[in-house]
């Protein structure tokens, strides 16, 4: 958090690393957030230097080939920065400074460290600068002992680490001194760059170099104000063409002379603190703005999560429902026979008739068999797991096929470079055979578990007079047992249904048979429930891991708050003190 050590007057500024900031690329400008990650901790690092600077920094912008580092060498009297005619000289960023200059204390940009030359050593041979470094070159003038003068790589150079240490300097500016010429003032990445300066209000002091001796500054400004540009005319400067400029050929020009003189007088020694405090805001407005922009794009990409999420829910939805459908039938196929089992391993010891009629059954059937026939002979009602027909896995595997085909289809982030492009086709996202299988197992087993339990608890239910109505009555109750089990698709066979049906005139409407009649009715609807939630559980379990894709390359919520936090603080700590003020 953004905080005052009181010892120091120090702003102790939050670590914002990057790769902190991670967004699914739900929306088209996710790219803009990961390049704003970038940005913003330069920016903060920046406004921490600069309010412990006692300096000023004016740095020298433009584009390839148009006079920079020769109107630097004129405004600091020397040749500095190494000038010529082949493009582009400045290989890296050239500063001219005090030696009581502290620049590398806390300097905020470790890629680009500086390293101090002095100047008077150079002879004729003008430094063209270091890609990976900021040379510093040593002087001891007291009329610029507040003033760092920095004259950068070109902003359209074809090597990247120029650009970047142009757009890293630029972060440490007071004020810009843009070079351009009527050749180049249309290039677009140098037009972007000083559009982004002067939307931040950090001051800007334009030169038209190499001009037509017939050109005027009120046609420079025009020209940029073609592409939206609005620049000062009162800050403005036509530097003509020169056969050979040197230092003293470009001071003798009376546009060069004109700008030096306001320069200075702009940033005499005596507007110091006044022109830090100006810095400070503008640096903030510059980091305000990124911040904002940044936010922005955040609650962006949380919105699209959340649409993201109620469309992932819609296809479970509707997946749900066409697997559910599609098991109606072989639900109660399937489930008949545990009904059955639990139905006659329960009740049958209320079944006074069960051993007279496995009497009969088997000397009825022995003949069959006899003949190799196995009629009659239903499954086991005991038997081990191993001996049961198989769960079908078919229905809920074709569904889950059909969720993750829709999910890939729908849900998948237009741009493939997204983290959740890739993060929703990992490996293990996807559901295997053997884990459905695995969770089928599972379920059928609860469901059976629950089952035995729920007619446990149902027997030990039985109040003494039910008991004792049920015994009174356990021919009533035999018969019973054979209608149920015939209905619901029989586990006696055909012959005994037949022998008991010579009961059948006994049965009536008691209390026993209302009873049984109720309570497996109620057992069924329940068993269809727990089925069914064992079923749809499989693709809940896709949902959620779709949905921890989608958590795997989000930021929580509390993360996102430090930029709201950060945003306020800046606002707060920008128009206070500054250290030495």
């Amino acid at each position: 958090m953004l905080h005052e050590n009181s010892s120091e007057r120090e702003w102790i500024l939050p670590r914002l690393p990057a790769e902190d900031i991670i967004v699914p690329g739900l929306t088209p400008r996710h790219n803009d957030i990961h390049e704003l990650a970038d940005e913003i901790p330069r920016r903060l690092r920046a406004f921490q230097y600069k309010r412990l600077s006692s300096c000023l920094w004016l740095v020298f912008l433009g584009g390839t080939g148009t006079g920079k580092s020769t109107l630097f060498n004129a405004l600091c009297g020397l040749e500095l920065s190494r000038a010529g005619v082949e493009r582009p000289k400045t290989r890296g960023a050239v500063a001219y400074a005090h030696t009581g200059a502290p620049i590398e204390h806390g300097f905020p940009f470790p890629n680009l460290p500086p390293v101090r030359r002095p100047a008077d050593t150079l002879g004729a041979t003008p430094e063209s600068g270091e890609p990976d470094k900021l040379v510093i070159l040593d002087h001891d003038r007291a009329e610029l002992a507040h003033l760092v003068l920095v004259d950068t790589p070109d902003l359209d150079s074809l090597e990247q680490e120029n650009r970047r240490a142009a757009g890293i300097l630029v972060l440490l500016a007071d004020a810009v001194v843009f070079v351009t010429s009527q050749e180049k003032y249309a290039d677009e990445v140098p037009s972007d760059f000083l559009r982004r300066i002067i939307e931040e209000e950090k001051p800007v002091y334009f030169l038209l170099n190499k001009a037509d001796p017939d050109f005027s500054t009120r046609e420079a400004m025009d020209m940029f104000s073609g592409q939206d540009i609005r620049l000062p005319e009162e800050r403005g400067w036509i530097v003509s063409r020169s056969p050979a400029p040197t230092p003293e050929t470009i001071q003798g020009q009376t546009g060069f002379r004109d700008f030096q003189d306001r320069l200075l007088e702009d940033f005499s020694p005596s507007s110091v603190q006044k022109l830090r405090r100006q810095g400070l805001e503008a640096g903030a407005k510059g980091l305000g703005m990124q911040l904002d922009r940044l936010i922005r794009l955040l609650q962006a990409e949380d919105e699209a999560a959340g649409t993201w999420m109620k469309d992932l829910e819609g296809l479970l939805q509707e997946t749900r429902e066409d697997l559910i459908q599609a098991e109606s039938e072989h639900f109660a196929a399937r489930n008949r026979t545990r009904i059955q089992r639990e139905i006659r391993r329960l009740f049958s010891r209320y079944d006074l008739l069960s051993r007279p009629r496995r009497a009969v059954r088997n000397v009825i059937l022995a003949p069959l068999r006899l003949l190799g026939l196995q009629i009659g002979k239903g499954p086991s009602e005991d038997g081990p797991r191993a001996n049961r027909p198989p769960e079908s896995l078919a229905p809920i595997l074709a569904s889950l096929d059909r969720f993750n085909r829709r999910a890939l289809e729908r849900l998948s982030p237009s741009d493939e470079e997204a983290p959740l492009y890739s993060a929703i086709r990992r490996p293990a996202v996807a559901m295997t055979r053997d884990e459905v299988e695995a969770r089928v197992t599972a379920a059928q087993e609860h469901l059976e578990s629950w089952l035995r339990e729920t007619f446990q608890e149902m027997a030990q239910g039985l109040p003494t007079a039910k008991k004792w109505s049920i015994y009174s009555t356990s021919i009533i109750w035999g018969v019973l047992v054979l209608a149920l089990e015939a209905t619901l698709g029989g586990g006696f066979t055909v012959i005994d249904a037949l022998l008991g049906s010579a009961a059948a005139p006994f049965l009536t409407k008691g209390s026993a048979e209302l009873f049984a009649y109720r309570e497996i009715q109620r057992v069924v609807r329940d068993m269809a429930e727990t089925y069914r939630k064992g079923l749809v559980s499989i693709l809940e379990e896709q949902r959620d891991r779709y949905a921890s894709a989608l958590g795997s390359v989000s930021m929580p919520p509390e993360e996102k708050e430090r930029f709201t936090e950060l945003r306020r603080l800046l606002e707060q700590h920008a128009a206070g003190p500054i250290p030495g003020s």
